[in-house]
């Protein structure tokens, strides 16, 4: 039969040695992933019950405010400026939508639009306008 030489047996006392360290680093790391797996979900999971109390308080928080509000509109209602918004409305709806505008005496005329508080795009029509 073969026998083995004593340094083929420490060599394979040697190659057995690695193998078992390196299963045994392969499984702390699993065992850390694992953990921190774990840490994770965790932390999603209390966050997100988090998300929804907030969620829950602030629509309660609106919910309150509606209620809160609403006897406020009633009495804008009730208020003596009411008709003339009413009377401003029947006015503006009778005017036409376009204008007839002579030019005659001017020599350039410039429509311009909402800006929507768009200070280049008005700085752009003063450019033009020089």
């Amino acid at each position: 039969m073969y026998q083995q030489s004593s340094s083929s047996s420490s060599s394979f006392g040697s190659a057995a040695t690695k193998i078992q360290g390196a299963f045994r680093n392969h499984l702390a790391r699993l065992r850390l992933k694992n953990e921190v797996t774990w840490k994770i979900h965790e932390k999603l999971e209390y966050s997100n019950e988090q998300t929804e109390t907030k969620l829950s308080d602030m629509f309660k928080k609106l919910m309150k405010a509606s209620d809160i509000l609403s006897p406020s509109v009633t009495k804008l209602l009730q208020k003596p400026g009411l008709p003339l918004v009413h009377q401003a409305r029947v006015i503006l709806k009778t005017l036409p939508n376009v204008n007839h505008i002579n030019l005659t005496n001017l020599h350039h005329i410039f429509i311009i639009g909402d800006l929507h508080e768009q200070l280049p795009d008005l700085l752009h029509i003063f450019n033009v306008v020089d």
